[in-house]
């Protein structure tokens, strides 16, 4: 097993549930898991709304992360919550990642002031953070362009202590608070997720290799902040000749992110705007047989939607785009050309206020293997976008 080989486990409290009630199921399931010889290594938490009694997102990421170390000790997980509302089951609801210690060493370990995990196997780490939060300050009109430096810069540090850099991101989530949202400031338009944008390109300059990126999801939350959360990879101390090939996914259907056009972007014309930087997926190709015939691999896909080129395809039918969009993501883990490629996780973006009647099952039928998925509501990055996926595979 590779240290990127990965269980998959969802968790959704019951409809009705109250919060409190909701966080002890979740802390129960998490605790059986354990018991049941997982080493967990990320948990990922969505809740409809910041609960009572906590003045920030971050606040309460710290008391998860509490809660875990008292029931996990040193085998505690890196945890992120996001304010994304889940659409089944109740309150909350939780993705989670774990390995097996029989194949790689698992180390969690405290910085900045929540838990953090790196695993490795061979010279070959990789590393799952916590969520890198920061609150918009409403006093600033310029509040989208300060947060996002401030979670850069905590990223940016993590780097720097974990001696690596941004061309060690394999991927990364951008929870962005009202990401359609437009202030108009000094004659600038400025959107919630252009802005996210430009910073974030000001940050990549330090990418040594500029020609590939991570693969990311950029996505709306209902919360007045900004949430960066990564899988960072290490191959620089790895055995020789055993280093998994990591590679860009390109789709034959989707024009790359990074080289959208100007009029794809939101903001004033005059202004060179900076494109969103990701690649559509990537995948570590993990070994390979003495003949060269054989493959195992994992990917990670984008957070996927109805873009065919760089247009939004069949604006205002949600089904058809939950269609489009599970093609796309067909099309480009077809380009692996591995005939039992198996979707192991996938996560649902619903934009609010949609009818979601059909678009579970569809989902659901969508991916039979798959032992992890959850459906959220979330704005997407435009808005004639209805519905996002982003998911997980193996070969």
């Amino acid at each position: 097993m590779s240290t990127l080989d990965k269980k998959y486990h969802s968790f959704s409290a019951p409809s009705g549930s109250g919060f409190g009630e909701a966080e002890d199921m979740l802390f129960s399931f998490l605790s059986q898991k354990t018991a049941q010889g997982e080493r967990l290594v990320k948990v990922h938490i969505g809740i409809a709304s910041l609960p009572e009694g906590f003045g920030c997102l971050d606040e309460f990421q710290r008391h998860v992360d509490n809660r875990l170390q008292t029931l996990l000790s040193e085998r505690n997980p890196a945890v992120t919550v996001v304010c994304q509302k889940p659409l089944q089951g109740g309150a909350l609801n939780a993705e989670v990642w774990s390995v097996s210690e029989k194949d790689c060493a698992v180390k969690s370990f405290q910085w900045e002031g929540l838990t953090h995990v790196c695993v490795e196997k061979e010279g070959f780490r990789e590393w799952w953070t916590s969520g890198f939060q920061a609150d918009y300050d409403k006093n600033d009109p310029l509040c989208a362009e300060a947060c996002a430096r401030r979670c850069f810069e905590k990223m940016s540090r993590f780097l720097t202590h974990t001696n690596t850099s941004f061309d060690a991101v394999f991927r990364q989530w951008n929870y962005i608070g009202h990401i359609l949202k437009v202030r108009v400031t000094d004659g600038k338009t400025l959107q919630n997720y252009q802005v996210f944008n430009e910073v974030r390109a000001v940050f990549y300059e330090t990418k040594k290799d500029k020609s590939q990126y991570p693969a990311a999801t950029g996505i709306g939350m209902d919360y007045e902040g900004i949430c960066i959360d990564a899988v960072i990879v290490d191959d620089t101390a790895a055995t020789k000749g055993k280093s998994p090939r990591n590679t860009a996914l390109r789709s034959p259907v989707q024009t790359d992110a990074f080289r959208y056009e100007q009029a794809y972007l939101v903001g004033n014309e005059e202004i060179d705007k900076k494109a969103p930087l990701f690649e559509r997926g990537r995948c570590l190709i993990l070994s390979e047989t003495p003949e060269g015939n054989g493959t195992r691999a994992v990917g990670m896909v984008s957070g996927t939607a109805s873009i065919k080129g760089q247009d939004t395809v069949d604006k205002g039918d949600v089904v058809k785009q939950l269609q489009n969009t599970l093609r796309f993501i067909d099309d480009l883990a077809n380009t692996t050309h591995e005939k039992d490629l198996r979707f192991d996780r996938a996560r649902l973006y619903v934009k609010p206020h949609e009818n979601t009647e059909n678009l579970s099952e569809i989902f659901r039928l969508h991916y039979p293997q798959a032992s992890c998925l959850s459906i959220v509501e979330a704005d997407v990055c435009r808005p004639d976008l209805l519905v996002e996926i982003e998911a997980d595979f193996s070969f």
